[in-house]
């Protein structure tokens, strides 16, 4: 499995601590692809993790090689002096490799942390650095491969700025990314992770529904779920088991040279407690439903961010085209 994790918008991404909020200010993001970035201020940080086909949490062991892959845009001089940014964590949330702030403010450089899980120490790898100021949207790409000794590679906007090896016997595994909040908000967006495959350049594109698709047996509509800021007081409900609801799908135009991967679908949900307590993934393809064989994992009483996958086209069995995922409808089936 190549692709471990696509998104950005706040209905994939879980929070930490804080409220990190969407905004829609022009230069934060990539309007070809994404149409807002997920702003985080001191004290807000957010987290992803890898996902295997089953949508559970997933670990990067010795021999892989992971890829972190953000774009971000800074409000002020950049990353602060000293202070972290992009993390590569493992499952208890231990943080091991860095993508952080230099002596002084927009400097960006690697570290890893030759300390313990409780208490890192961050120690820079190499001598490599960039300065970049703020409001200038980058892409930032990080190479990490677990074994002995690990190794570890910093791209900004595709250019090399720093590497190095390093040994830490605690740094066992990898499950995700986690990002921290600063002085001078990080606006992320276009989040992605992979195995053994580069992800300079490649892009991730945000779709959200445009409109009543085959199924609408749900209470609520697209203008509940379709916010280009997310929103929690406006929703679609089902107090019954069995019930779908399908919308179209803004369309997705796929550059020359590139392809579809992978589609994530992610959705905003909770439960009241009581039946039907869960939710599957459904994808329409004309006139026939395929729902995900899996609930959404992680439901509970509180609104969560809850993620399904399609590797391929569930009517197919194939690689997901443009003229497929066009005609595609995403939404939701209430179960047991």
């Amino acid at each position: 499995m190549t692709v471990l994790f696509a998104g950005g918008r706040l209905d994939s991404l879980t929070v930490q601590s804080g409220t990190p909020t969407e905004v829609t200010t022009a230069g934060t993001f990539d309007p070809t692809y994404c149409d807002a970035s997920v702003s985080l201020a001191t004290g807000q940080n957010v987290r992803v993790d890898q996902l295997d086909a089953s949508n559970a949490p997933t670990d990067l062991v010795s021999g892989d090689t992971g890829w972190y892959h953000c774009e971000v845009n800074f409000t002020s001089t950049g990353l602060p002096a000293n202070s972290n940014f992009l993390q590569v964590v493992d499952s208890a949330g231990n943080q091991w490799v860095s993508v952080r702030g230099g002596a002084s403010a927009g400097i960006l450089l690697l570290a890893y942390n030759s300390g313990t899980g409780a208490s890192p120490t961050w120690t820079q790898l190499g001598t490599g650095s960039t300065t970049i100021g703020g409001l200038v949207k980058v892409a930032v790409d990080l190479k990490v491969t677990l074994g002995s000794p690990h190794s570890a590679e910093l791209y900004v906007n595709g250019t090399l700025v720093s590497s190095g090896t390093f040994t830490q016997s605690s740094f066992t595994s990898a499950r995700g990314m986690r990002f921290l909040g600063q002085t001078n908000s990080a606006r992320i967006s276009q989040l992605l992770i992979t195995n053994n495959r580069s992800t300079i350049g490649a892009k991730v594109k945000y779709s959200r529904p445009s409109a009543s698709g085959g199924n609408s047996e749900w209470t609520g509509a697209v203008d509940n779920v379709n916010e280009a800021v997310n929103s929690d007081t406006t929703v679609d409900s089902a107090t019954t088991a069995g019930l779908r609801q399908t919308y179209a799908m803004g369309d997705v135009t796929v550059p020359a040279n590139y392809a579809i991967l992978s589609t994530f679908h992610f959705v905003r949900a909770k439960n009241d407690g009581a039946a039907p307590a869960n939710i599957k993934s459904v994808v329409r393809q004309g006139t026939t439903n395929y729902d995900n064989s899996a609930n959404f994992p992680g439901i509970g009483t509180g609104f969560v961010p809850l993620p399904a996958r399609y590797d391929t086209n569930p009517a197919t069995g194939t690689a997901w085209t443009e003229s497929s995922f066009n005609s595609a409808e995403f939404g939701y089936l209430s179960v047991t």
